[in-house]
């Protein structure tokens, strides 16, 4: 992140209407109007200005549905800040310290001598907190694709037919024959070994055919986590109806970073783009 970058975040931030603003965001995105009617003591114009602040800083991402505009979080800027100004050494250290925070102010009645004891030295204490406790950071990783097809049929290929354009090189094991999505609320996105072995990736947990598809699953393995992923896909017909903008917005909540959000951007686009798109307008 350059200099001029981080100048331009720390503006962002430095309004306490704009860290409100982000806050009303981290649970779910809001429309423009639902963030206008969270503030009723400013205009309309007053909040749109804000917001205007905050996207220059790409703290949020701009997506519009219909006659809707959408605004996502984006927390990598405020990670890419983190990474540069909490060293490695220095984490821990502010982990336990907001560890110990969150403790106390969760526990406002607790007693000194309620405190579990340290059992190397016997004085009275907190609990002892891990360093990983606190370490956890969220990205939020967005792509567009347009496939030149209409959305039921990129609907069909995207979980009836995942066999046929899933990349083979993103397999996690020699034996994988084949990935499976199963096309159902609780069904799951796995590698088939074979003989009732495998390795599942997302579980499906919103189905909304053929506009809306929600995963979640766990990221480990090559991969720097451990984390959880929120993978949600959004298929929007265009006006004529012949093709389909397919969104993508994947939000990973664990141990990630900046690096993090490169290679899930290069994944997702080598999926969607390369593999899905490029199958179905072949086909």
């Amino acid at each position: 992140m350059t200099s001029t970058r981080r100048a331009t975040v720390f503006r962002a931030i430095g309004s306490p209407v704009r860290r409100r603003i982000l806050d009303c965001l981290r649970d779910q995105p809001r429309t423009t109007g639902q963030l206008a009617d969270a503030f009723p003591k400013l205009s309309r114009f007053a909040v749109m200005q804000h917001l205007t602040v905050l996207t220059d800083a790409k703290l949020v991402l701009i997506r519009r549905q219909g006659k809707f505009r959408y605004n996502f979080l984006n927390a990598a800027p405020l990670q890419a800040m983190h990474d540069r100004w909490v060293s490695q050494f220095a984490r821990p250290a502010a982990a336990n310290v907001l560890a110990l925070k969150r403790f106390v102010e969760t526990n406002p009645q607790m007693k000194e001598t309620d405190m579990p004891q340290d059992s190397s030295s016997g004085i009275g204490g907190p609990p002892m907190m891990s360093p990983a406790i606190g370490t956890a950071s969220m990205i939020q990783v967005e792509i567009e694709v347009t496939i030149k097809a209409p959305r039921e049929r990129v609907w069909q290929a995207l979980l009836h037919e995942s066999p046929a354009w899933w990349r083979k090189d993103f397999f996690t094991s020699p034996k994988t024959k084949a990935f499976i999505i199963e096309p159902k609320v609780g069904g799951r996105a796995y590698e088939d070994y074979g003989d009732g072995s495998g390795a599942i990736w997302f579980t499906v947990n919103l189905l909304d055919a053929p506009n809306r598809l929600q995963w979640t699953g766990q990221m480990g393995g090559s991969f720097p986590g451990p984390a959880i992923s929120i993978v949600e896909i959004n298929l929007i017909p265009t006006a004529d109806g012949t093709a389909t903008i397919l969104k993508l917005r994947d939000q990973l909540i664990g141990k990630v970073n900046e690096k993090s959000v490169e290679d899930m951007t290069s994944g997702w686009k080598m999926l969607m783009d390369e593999g899905l798109r490029g199958y179905v307008e072949q086909k």
